[in-house]
């Protein structure tokens, strides 16, 4: 394999990748997804310390299904095969990668609702004291309080949408 061709491999591996993470709503769902299939010691492995336990390409196609499967493979121009081996190959190392990096999730979805909130509200004091306070559009409840999951963060961020373009569902 010449270098133009190792370039583009890991190119297209990485798109597929991107695409089936962005698939889930954060790395408890992809954890979960693998768990829910009978692969919740792998993934752990994965995650966890000591070595990783392997993927194979079957794998991958057990726990995704022909339907997501083919669904990342159609966004990314890359043949189902090719996908599944693709995921195999890199998503343990991806979420080892992750699980080393030591930011939870729940860290990253605050930071960027912060950070959304101050585009919003206009100054970080006022992002995180909206943040503490029951807010009418999510049901009166705090939106700190829904940051725990991604559902909520997912709540959340729409409803700062709906504040920042004055849209309201």
């Amino acid at each position: 394999m010449g270098l133009l061709d190792g370039v583009f491999h890991s190119a297209r591996a990485r798109s597929v990748l991107r695409r089936y993470v962005e698939r889930h709503a954060g790395i408890e769902d992809v954890v979960a997804e693998f768990e829910r299939s009978g692969y919740g010691q792998e993934v752990h492995s994965w995650i966890g310390e000591g070595g990783n336990l392997p993927l194979n390409a079957q794998d991958v196609k057990k726990v995704l299904g022909p339907e997501q499967l083919q669904q990342i493979a159609e966004s990314t121009g890359v043949p189902i095969d090719e996908t599944a081996a693709y995921l195999a190959d890199n998503l343990p190392k991806y979420l080892a990668e992750q699980a080393l990096k030591g930011i939870d999730e729940q860290s990253l979805r605050t930071a960027d609702v912060v950070s959304r909130g101050i585009e919003v509200f206009g100054s970080r004091e006022a992002a995180e004291r909206w943040l503490g306070l029951p807010a009418i559009g999510l049901g009166d409840r705090r939106p700190i309080d829904l940051l725990k999951t991604p559902e909520g963060a997912r709540d959340v961020s729409d409803f700062l949408d709906q504040l920042k373009f004055g849209v309201y569902v």
